[in-house]
């Protein structure tokens, strides 16, 4: 019985809010509307319509303010100017500095992830991705595994194909 009446009071308040909207005055303009921002009224009404026209901000005087002084004007010193730098030597031609392979790398721990694409009795193709997390270094391929020998597995396919025959 209760959400019934919360209902029906809530249907009822909406009804009426939006009867009281529907009714509200309105403006009746002479541009329409397409000449500003501010409606300037005309003091007139037409019904519940306000009566005016559509202007621009900088159209009304009384919005504008009162234009102030000019500011002093400043007075402008120039300084010397400095003297020339020297111009440096030029490196010697040739010579190439490289640093050693690794030096200033920590040691690696490293993670890594491989996807096997394809596996056949003597390859292995897959990709993988690296990340060195002591270095911030990311190691991205391609894994080819060339098999020589048999492995494993095979050798106990074989010896299972053995026992059935």
């Amino acid at each position: 019985m209760n959400r019934r009446v919360i209902a029906w009071v809530i249907t009822f308040f909406f009804f009426l809010t939006s009867w009281g909207y529907s009714f509200a005055g309105g403006v009746t303009d002479d541009n329409n509307g397409n000449l500003g921002n501010i409606f300037l009224s005309t003091g007139q009404n037409q019904g519940a319509n306000s009566v005016g026209h559509w202007a621009d901000i900088t159209s009304v005087p009384e919005l504008k303010g009162v234009k102030g002084d000019t500011g002093q004007q400043g007075i402008g010193i120039d300084g010397k100017n400095g003297a020339e730098g020297k111009t440096g030597t030029n490196g010697k031609d040739g010579q190439s500095i490289q640093g050693e392979r690794g030096k200033g790398l920590k040691n690696q721990y490293k993670v890594g992830i491989e996807f096997r694409i394809l596996d056949t009795k003597h390859t292995t193709w897959a990709t993988y991705m690296n990340r060195d997390f002591n270095n911030g270094i990311n190691e991205v391929g391609v894994k080819l595994t060339i098999k020589l020998g048999k492995s494993y597995e095979l050798r106990k396919i074989e010896e299972l194909e053995r026992k059935l025959k």
